[in-house]
């Protein structure tokens, strides 16, 4: 049921409501005029993105591992099965993919990139015909494609992997050039890590947000966050800007808009650590959102949040958009920082990833997606389509 009225900021307009007594999973898919949601019970909700109005719905049987969309498809994984539903009826499109598996991770053009059994995958949508498999392991976390290069975030998984990112070429999945943790150490041997954040790419760079810390022979730990493009096609390190507290990680993936790019970082205890809003108990550590100019090599500005954030940053009609663990929901102007809007929800997100036994660290997915003038955010047990107030 969709629910309308004003609440919190009275700048901030709340259209609609969906969901009330089910814990929802995942996060917010937005293809076209429909949001996408997953509730525990393995119900996928086609929500009409203007009223909330659910336009239909599918019980698989086991809650949703994944869900991916693009052009008239929406793609389920669900108790390793790879669904397939038109995005206006909800039909299962009876044989389309089903020599496919795998947890659908992003729709590029007419290409399906997944998850299978730890690699990343790629099917023609068209066709219903698999491309590649890589012999890698990636992250299960949406990747970066450009210039017909796709490069994910290495697994983050004790002593096998400690972070990275690894490209390969889009139209073949052959490995073009890996970056791990370990790899990139500096004249003065600072250890260098890569958190198991996804890439995002812009300007010919593939940018993360790393960090750099003491070793356990320093007489004093320290510990900080820098913003870091490698080069696409070589992977070489072009660019590093430290940002952040003096003794901080990074908290989430980047977000970019123009030669902005968008680092939350916060406080931590430990010499190159990263911090996550779930994986991290509650305390008074602060956080930051701060805009790197790369054009300049210069922070633009930083701003505090007031907690660790779920998910990245969402940029659209030139605000960048975060969503704390606290509830709370705050619009920064892009170019200045200063505060637009903020509006705290009725209850704060939850947690949705579900980790079974070795299967390594995944990350959590964004409970923010912008479309249509609206930010769609989602809670532990309900989505919410909020009406930014209009500045000129």
């Amino acid at each position: 049921m969709a629910n309308t009225g004003v609440h919190g900021s009275s700048r901030v307009r709340v259209r609609w409501r969906f969901g009330e007594n089910t814990r929802l999973t995942l996060g917010p898919v937005l293809a076209g005029d429909t949001v996408l949601v997953t509730d525990a019970e393995g119900v996928l909700h086609a929500l009409d993105a203007a009223s909330g109005c659910e336009r239909w719905r599918h019980r698989h049987d086991a809650a949703a591992a994944g869900v991916a969309a693009g052009g008239r498809w929406v793609f389920v994984e669900s108790d390793g099965d790879l669904w397939s539903h038109d995005r206006q009826t909800g039909e299962i499109a009876d044989g389309a993919f089903s020599e496919l598996n795998g947890r659908p991770v992003q729709v590029h053009g007419d290409v399906l990139l997944l998850q299978r059994s730890g690699r990343l995958g790629a099917a023609d949508i068209p066709s219903m015909a698999e491309i590649f498999t890589t012999g890698e392991h990636v992250l299960n976390a949406p990747v970066a494609v450009a210039e017909g290069v796709v490069v994910a975030a290495d697994r983050y998984e004790g002593n096998v992997s400690t972070g990275g990112l690894r490209a390969f070429d889009a139209a073949t999945g052959r490995s073009l050039w890996s970056v791990e943790s370990d790899d990139f150490e500096d004249a003065e041997s600072e250890p260098v890590a890569i958190p198991p954040f996804h890439p995002v790419a812009a300007h010919g760079r593939v940018w993360v947000a790393a960090v750099r810390g003491s070793t356990w022979d320093d007489e004093e730990e320290w510990s900080r966050c820098e913003l870091a493009g490698y080069d696409l096609r070589t992977g070489e390190l072009s660019f590093r800007r430290a940002v952040g507290p003096a003794m901080g990680g990074p908290c989430c993936a980047v977000a970019v808009a123009g030669d902005l790019v968008f680092v939350v970082t916060a406080e931590t205890d430990a010499p190159a650590d990263y911090l996550t809003a779930f994986d991290t108990g509650a305390s008074s550590l602060a956080v930051e959102l701060t805009a790197v100019d790369v054009a300049r090599s210069a922070v633009a500005w930083s701003q505090p949040l007031p907690d660790l954030p779920v998910g990245a940053p969402v940029v659209a009609d030139d605000v960048v958009h975060t969503f704390t663990r606290d509830g709370t929901v705050l619009g920064h102007d892009v170019a200045s920082g200063a505060t637009r809007w903020s509006h705290v929800v009725d209850e704060p997100p939850g947690a949705s990833v579900e980790r079974e036994w070795g299967e390594g660290v995944t990350e959590e997915p964004p409970r923010l997606v912008s479309g249509a003038g609206l930010l769609f955010v989602q809670t532990a047990t309900g989505l919410l389509a909020l009406e930014p107030p209009q500045t000129s």
